[in-house]
């Protein structure tokens, strides 16, 4: 049982810092992240991408609103950080498939 907790708060901890160092950085390339944090197995690679797309999609809907403030910042962040990064994981997932 605790070797599930940690696998859980292991995962719920690389969400966070994932979608933050996206938020924060812009495009800095996840490959840099996932080496970083020794992010090697494919599941965990598209468990992340999954998760970027959903956090993508949510804060799609948000500034979409209308009468949101920042529309053309939030639209650029959402073009040049979460797309950007995607479309990398899409390479590295494509890669590693390969290798398979």
């Amino acid at each position: 049982m605790n070797e599930l907790l940690e696998l859980n708060q292991r995962l719920s901890y690389l969400q966070g810092e994932f979608v933050n160092e996206v938020i924060k950085r812009g495009f800095w390339g996840p490959s840099a992240f996932l080496e970083e944090k020794e992010i090697t197995d494919l599941d965990e690679i598209i468990f992340l991408q999954k998760y970027l797309r959903h956090v993508s999609k949510q804060f799609r809907k948000v500034w979409m609103e209308e009468g949101y403030e920042n529309y053309f910042e939030a639209r650029e962040i959402n073009k040049r950080n979460f797309r950007k990064h995607d479309q990398e994981l899409t390479q590295i997932i494509k890669t590693k498939r390969s290798q398979l």
